[in-house]
């Protein structure tokens, strides 16, 4: 992974600070028919950290190896 430790922690306490990281969330999104791409996502943006995204990952990083983080820190495909 290409993203910084200290940057991934960040990431990683802000999307599990939201509350909505968890498996019955998941089982929604299942249900809804959307993708694990959708609930990661989602979980990105509801953490209210855009100007981090953009500040800061965004400087080094694309949106795949932000998505790799994003699968690790929500246990998703």
């Amino acid at each position: 992974m290409k993203m910084i430790q200290e940057h991934y922690d960040f990431l990683e306490k802000s999307i599990n600070d939201t509350g909505e990281n968890t498996k019955d969330m998941m089982k929604k999104y299942k249900n809804y028919r959307l993708s694990m791409a959708t609930f990661r996502w989602d979980l990105l943006w509801k953490a209210n950290i855009s100007q981090f995204i953009n500040k800061t990952l965004y400087l080094y990083l694309k949106d795949d190896q932000i998505d790799t983080a994003l699968r690790k820190i929500t246990n998703t495909q």
